[in-house]
């Protein structure tokens, strides 16, 4: 079935959106980018450790950072802006008939991947950044597991929606 034109150019608004989130906080210089993610990993800190805003300085960031609070924060961080890049951009190129659904899991993943290093790569010119190949591979791991969640939850609806159909029963066939 074929989209009205319409309809394919809104669904790749979604793409832009997220990849234009991506490159705002990839262009804010080192301290910004810090407290944007303090201003997460801070309450946290401060309710497991009893670390409150007054103490959390160079010496605190780097303590709690070696206890794992604010790293994973960051990391986790980027797998799930690039899942929801790679969500996003699945569903432009199925709004487009890109292909087949095969091709276009593979295709959205090797984008996002190719946008991630992009991504890292812009980062060697802002002010107290730097690109990281280990980021490129959270960030392709991100792609991976936003693919693999949406057609898990899509694999999930059909069924759900076939033993709907008939009449609450699951079929035979899908029970082996």
């Amino acid at each position: 079935m074929k989209l009205p034109l319409i309809l394919r150019a809104v669904a790749i608004l979604p793409a832009i959106f997220v990849m234009y989130i991506i490159f705002s906080y990839s262009a804010q210089p080192e301290l910004e980018s810090k407290n944007s993610s303090n201003a997460i990993s801070g309450p946290l800190i401060e309710t497991f450790f009893g670390v409150n805003d007054m103490d959390y300085t160079e010496d605190t960031v780097e303590y709690y950072e070696t206890f794992y609070i604010d790293a994973p924060i960051r990391k986790t961080a980027h797998m799930l802006e690039y899942a929801t890049l790679c969500v996003a951009v699945i569903i432009a190129l199925v709004a487009w008939n890109a292909g087949p659904i095969e091709e276009i899991k593979k295709v959205s993943i090797r984008f996002t991947c190719l946008y991630a290093a992009s991504d890292e790569f812009h980062q060697l010119f802002v002010p107290g950044r730097a690109g990281s190949p280990i980021d490129v591979f959270i960030d392709c791991m991100g792609a991976v597991f936003g693919t693999a969640i949406m057609f898990a939850v899509l694999k999930w609806l059909v069924e759900l929606d076939g033993i709907r159909a008939n009449g609450g029963k699951i079929n035979e066939h899908r029970k082996k």
